[in-house]
């Protein structure tokens, strides 16, 4: 066919993939739409209103960057967050036609020629994990020179997010989340690993609230030292999150063990109950001192509600 103007080659060759577009799609596209409208900005709403694209697939072609959402056997659909060290999408195996989550390493991070290797021998060590509160790695790869990681999807929100949204959570359904994280932890201490950055925004909260799955194991490593993570973390740098760290993890996060998982399992149900992190410093040092040198206000004493049975789990985690 005679490709319009207005709707560039690039993005008409690009909507021709069949990861984008089924067959039957592109044709309907191709035979009744093109040819009655060339004008992209008309064209993307219409491929959106009818379910065709997402709003982000429209605008990053619209852009120009409709390449970057194709990735191997995966189609980007919509982005989930992003961080330092990676973007994460909600994207669709096009093969399988599931949604995952997928991981994409920025480019300024996968600059280190070594980078590539040391993602995906950590990628195929977390993917022999299976645990019903953990996300579970799916798959892992180079395509164009970029780095991902494609992992269980999970469709509801993060605790980080529920507890900014929503404030404290009931004692009841806090013990149940922290129940669930302990089962987690254990599952990976067995197998030698360490998380190292338990916290509210690593944990994925189902849509329905039941059920907690611990995610993000970017920083972990494996307690053995032949372990396919060992050796990964520099002398002198300080993994975790500032709220959540465990003292040792602060001196040393080569030293870093089951206990420090569980210190900031204890932090992160702290917030929880108190609608806070337990310590609220004015700055990320500050905070840091406070985790080696000082208790927390007791949970109780801020929720007066929470039992003594749970209030006492909190302390024994964060003694």
């Amino acid at each position: 066919m005679t490709r319009p103007a207005s709707v560039a080659t690039g993005i008409v060759d690009l909507l021709a993939d069949p990861r984008l577009l089924p067959a039957a799609q592109f044709e309907e596209l191709a035979a009744d739409i093109l040819p009655r409208c060339d004008d992209w900005r008309i064209v993307g709403p219409e491929l959106v209103y009818r379910g065709w694209l997402t709003r982000f697939q429209a605008l990053m072609l619209h852009r120009g960057r409709g390449h970057e959402l194709l990735l191997g056997s995966y189609v980007l659909l919509d982005p989930l967050g992003e961080g330092g060290m990676a973007h994460v999408y909600r994207a669709r195996n096009w093969k399988l036609d599931i949604d995952v989550a997928v991981k994409v390493i920025r480019q300024d991070r996968a600059a280190d020629p070594g980078a590539a290797g040391r993602f995906l021998r950590e990628a195929r060590a977390l993917g022999a994990i299976d645990h019903r509160n953990i996300v579970r790695a799916l798959d892992a790869g180079v395509e164009g020179g970029r780095l991902f990681c494609a992992m269980e999807y999970v469709p509801g929100t993060d605790l980080g997010r529920l507890l900014r949204d929503d404030g404290a959570l009931p004692a009841e359904t806090a013990r149940a989340y922290a129940t669930q994280l302990a089962a987690a932890l254990d599952h990976i201490s067995r197998l030698g690993l360490v998380h190292r950055d338990v916290k509210p925004g690593n944990v994925l909260v189902t849509a329905d609230g039941s059920a907690v799955k611990l995610g993000d194991l970017g920083l972990a490593r494996f307690d053995r030292p032949d372990g396919a993570l060992a050796g990964l973390t520099r002398v002198g740098v300080m993994v975790g999150t500032p709220d959540y760290v465990a003292p040792e993890q602060i001196r040393d996060s080569r030293g870093a063990d089951i206990r420090s998982d569980l210190y900031s399992l204890g932090a992160t149900l702290y917030h929880m109950l108190a609608g806070r992190p337990p310590f609220d410093g004015p700055g990320t040092m500050e905070k840091l001192r406070r985790h080696q040198e000082e208790d927390p206000v007791p949970v109780e004493r801020l929720r007066p509600d929470v039992p003594a049975d749970l209030a006492e789990v909190v302390r024994t985690l964060l003694a």
